[in-house]
């Protein structure tokens, strides 16, 4: 393919030319504004994609296990890449644009923190890409099996959750004087009520 292209039967007018790259994904330009003439043709029109870089990781629990069906998501760009982590935990995103990105592991609805950090800390590790460059980046996550149960206080509704095992139990609902989330990992309180 030579990258040619052309639109034909348009009216005159203003048009905004967008480009979009889907196989595969890559960062594209920002529209660009083309004004059509009467009776006349547009031609030389030149749309050039920006430079691009790779990122290569791995995503692992703290133990050094892979952790399988990973979905790691590079955010923070203009545009949004990610790709789930092969069985042995690594992972590769080609054709990404060049600037800062923060990468991120989730798995399933869950997204994933690292080991010792909270909910309330900023999650993934920070990426610089560079054009025609591979960048490499090494993801340790908290065991992604643990069980994680939340409390729901609503005016209708007071019982625990659990969550990833899909079970439910219920459990008294004592007065609280406010809606908490009291949430554990593993059997251990990670916070307390107040």
């Amino acid at each position: 393919m030579n990258g040619r292209f052309e639109l034909a039967g348009l009216l005159p007018g203003q048009y905004l030319v967008e480009l979009s790259a889907w196989d595969p994904p890559r960062s594209t330009p920002k529209p660009m504004d083309v004004t059509l003439p009467e009776g006349q043709d547009v031609e030389g029109l030149r749309i050039e994609l920006p430079a691009a870089g790779e990122v290569r990781g791995t995503v692992r629990d703290a133990k050094g296990q892979p952790v399988r069906g990973a979905s790691v998501a590079l955010t923070g760009g203009k545009d949004r890449f990610g790709v789930s982590a092969a069985d042995d935990g690594t992972f590769r995103i080609e054709n990404v644009g060049v600037g800062e990105y923060r990468a991120e592991v989730q798995k399933g609805w869950e997204k994933l923190r690292a080991p010792g950090t909270s909910d309330d800390d900023v999650q993934g590790e920070k990426v610089e890409v560079r054009a025609d460059a591979v960048v490499t980046v090494n993801l340790v996550v908290a065991s992604a099996s643990g069980k994680f149960r939340e409390w729901c206080a609503t005016n209708t509704e007071r019982r625990w959750r659990t969550h990833s095992s899909g079970r439910r139990a219920r459990r008294s609902a004592r007065a609280r004087p406010r809606a908490w989330r009291h949430a554990r990992r593993g059997g251990r309180s990670a916070s307390s009520p107040t």
